[in-house]
């Protein structure tokens, strides 16, 4: 093989021992947007690829309730394949008596599509530990759309919870 084409493979094996090295993203804000925030981090994980299995972890340094709060002023970005969402990570006591340890509220205007997550043609997503409410009170009107806790569409090999990481979604038509 000559110099170029020893090149060529070595070039060829570094591309593909670091493509999609998968990712930590660690939510330490409650904000809705900005660095540390949960917004960020689904941003960052659907950046860095889906061949390699990447992790939202939380460690909200405000354990109460209201500090383990993330109030959504819009729609967060659609969930991306290969990651797992686990809240069980956060420090702090379950609300109630479920295991959820971290709070998604939505209080969205009565838009044609209102979703907590949005887990839509992807594969292999896991969430865990979440507890997703929804503020507005809703009134069925037709035509007028849908709201979702977590909308599942098109995806395959998706995990809802587990033994002691149990989700908690209310206050949603679906």
């Amino acid at each position: 093989m000559s110099f170029s084409g020893r090149a060529v493979f070595f070039l060829l094996l570094v591309f593909i021992v670091f493509e999609g090295k998968g990712e930590t993203f660690t939510v330490i804000s409650n904000a809705d947007a900005g660095p540390g925030t949960l917004r960020e981090a689904l941003t960052l994980a659907s950046a860095n690829g889906t061949g390699e299995r990447d992790f939202i972890l939380f460690n909200l340094p405000d354990h109460s309730e209201a500090g383990r709060t993330i109030v959504l002023l819009s729609q967060l970005p659609d969930v991306s394949s290969n990651l797992v969402i686990d809240a069980s990570s956060q420090p702090g006591s379950p609300f109630g008596v479920s295991t959820a340890r971290v709070r998604l509220v939505t209080d969205f205007s009565k838009d044609v599509r209102h979703v907590g997550l949005n887990v839509s043609q992807v594969r292999d997503v896991e969430i865990y530990s979440l507890y997703i409410t929804n503020l507005s009170p809703y009134t069925y009107v037709p035509g007028q759309g849908f709201w979702q806790g977590i909308r599942i569409r098109d995806s395959k090999n998706i995990g809802i919870g587990a033994a002691g990481k149990g989700n908690v979604i209310t206050g949603f038509q679906y």
